[in-house]
């Protein structure tokens, strides 16, 4: 998705969560059949990443594979948003914000006022 099509994204997009094994391994089975069912069902796109998918439990490297295996599951039958931010900007995931549409937020634990967190945005690895 291009960014100029940012404005077009709307109706149901539910946040997804992120399914793992017994081992808390990713699992990436569950994922795509939680992905075909949303998508059967008519939903309008896709947030994963966030919250209610875990992230904040997860390592960059986990929360990369997620987004790629949404993202191949989906194949391009609606539109992914993608949860990018972290408590740390070191922690955000770099190159994301040029392929999908994405929500980061600022580092909210580790700032404290506004200027703070507008210029933490600044810095988001692309």
């Amino acid at each position: 998705m291009s960014v100029s099509k940012l404005a077009e994204i709307g109706g149901v997009l539910p946040a997804l969560v992120t399914p793992f094994d017994e081992n808390e391994v990713f699992d990436e089975g569950r994922m795509r059949s939680i992905v075909d069912f949303l998508i059967g069902r008519g939903v309008d796109g896709l947030y994963v990443t966030g919250s209610t998918g875990e992230a904040f439990m997860m390592s960059p490297e986990e929360r990369k594979r997620v987004l790629e295996v949404v993202t191949d599951e989906v194949k391009g039958r609606v539109p992914v948003m993608a949860h990018v931010g972290a408590i740390s900007t070191l922690l955000i995931l770099p190159g994301t914000l040029k392929r999908l549409a994405s929500m980061p937020f600022p580092p909210f634990r580790r700032f404290t006022g506004a200027s703070r967190r507008i210029r933490s945005s600044r810095i988001i690895p692309t």
